[in-house]
This record gives structure tokens, C-alpha cells and sequence, in this order.
């Protein structure tokens, strides 16, 4: 393969679909995957004319821009996991956005989400996150992962859907704010700075993963 100095091209790109399937008008058949894992790619900006994507997978790459994004209207799911992001959700939000791995990047500050009210599961691990903000609006939001971040208090979850939190190794010192997720089956805490349990008694009864676990 040519080296292509970290562009990814046509013809690149047209090794990496699959799932030939209808448009969302129905009117044609469109590839609605794209899979281009540890390319050491740079620039995906020719992304920009793939409008018709509902899967787009790109992790371990060097990406440092995503807006391409803005462009694809039926996106569900997105995985730019491993690459070097530093803007949080830095493109125009698909409608129907439901997953997104943001997993080993390079963000540090979590804006506001109100308009991606259909996001389900969303995992930030691996980040340089020192609070939690921005998700109140997330109606659907069922799995949040936020481990191995600078995080030291849980906030900015109130009445969420959240079945899955995960805050495995940050710097939280005590259990707070989480009576008011309902909904709540898992709570990961391990490897933080806690040191009593007191606190989740009112809580719903999640299986709360201990200290040290």
C-alpha cells in the first residue's frame, strides 16, 4: 500500500466499507460501515462526502479532527478510540447518534450535549476530564464510562437513565450524588481515593465495585 503521509484516500476508503443497504430515503443502495482501524491516519476529511454512514469506526489512528462528522445526518455509532482528540464532540450532532468511544484521547473539558438527545452509551476512559458536566440533557444516556480521568466528585448526572456508571481510577475521595440515578445497576468507584462507604445509602441498589477491587 502507498504511504499516503496520513490522507486517507478514495481508494482506501472503498476497502473499508461494507453493509450495502437502502439510504434512508430508500431511494438507493448505499455502503452504511466504514472500518479504518491503525492507519496511522491524520486526515479522514474525505469522509465529508460518505453522508449515508451509520457505523464509523476509526480507532488507533493520530486523528486530531472529526468534524467530518457534521456531514453524516444517520450516524448511530462512532468509535475514534485511541487517536489524539482534543475537542469533545467537535462536529454537528447526528440526530440519531446512540454510541460513541471517545476512549483514549486527549480532551479535557465536557460541553454541552443538549442536542444529542438520543446518545445511549458514551465512554471518555483514558482522558484528562477533571469534572463531569455537560450530559444533563441526555435523555437516553443508559452507560457512561469516565475511567482513569483527573475526576474528583461525582456530579452533573442528576436523574439521569444511567444503568452503567463507571469512574474506575480518578481521584474521588468520597461516595456523593447518585441517589438521584434511579435507574442504576453497576457503580465502579475502584482504584479511587475512598476510604468509607458511607454516602450511597439512599441510592438504588447498584452493585457497587469497592476500592481497590
Amino acid at each position: 500500500m502507498e504511504k499516503n503521509d496520513g490522507v486517507l484516500t478514495e481508494e482506501e476508503v472503498s476497502s473499508c466499507l461494507s453493509n450495502l443497504g437502502h439510504s434512508a430515503t430508500g431511494l438507493e443502495h448505499v455502503y452504511q460501515f466504514l472500518s479504518a482501524p491503525g492507519r496511522n491516519l491524520n486526515n479522514v476529511s474525505i469522509l465529508c462526502n460518505y453522508v449515508h454512514l451509520q457505523k464509523l469506526e476509526l480507532p488507533y489512528n493520530k486523528i486530531k479532527d472529526l468534524s467530518c462528522v457534521s456531514h453524516m445526518p444517520y450516524l448511530i455509532i462512532l468509535d475514534a478510540s485511541h487517536n489524539q482528540l482534543t475537542d469533545f464532540f467537535g462536529f454537528q450532532p447526528p440526530k440519531n447518534l446512540k454510541e460513541v468511544n471517545f476512549s483514549h484521547n486527549q480532551m479535557s473539558v465536557m460541553t454541552h450535549l443538549s442536542a444529542y438527545s438520543s446518545l445511549s452509551k458514551l465512554n471518555l476512559d483514558y482522558n484528562c476530564f477533571s469534572e463531569i458536566g455537560g450530559l444533563l440533557h441526555c435523555a437516553s444516556l443508559t452507560h457512561l464510562s469516565l475511567a482513569h480521568n483527573k475526576i474528583s466528585c461525582i456530579s452533573g448526572l442528576d436523574k439521569l437513565p444511567i444503568k452503567d456508571l463507571c469512574l474506575r481510577g480518578n481521584q474521588i475521595e468520597k461516595i456523593e450524588n447518585v441517589e438521584t440515578l434511579r435507574t442504576l445497576q453497576v457503580l465502579d468507584l475502584s482504584l479511587n481515593r475512598i476510604t468509607s462507604l458511607s454516602g450511597p445509602a439512599e441510592s438504588p441498589s447498584a452493585g457497587l465495585h469497592q476500592p481497590g477491587e
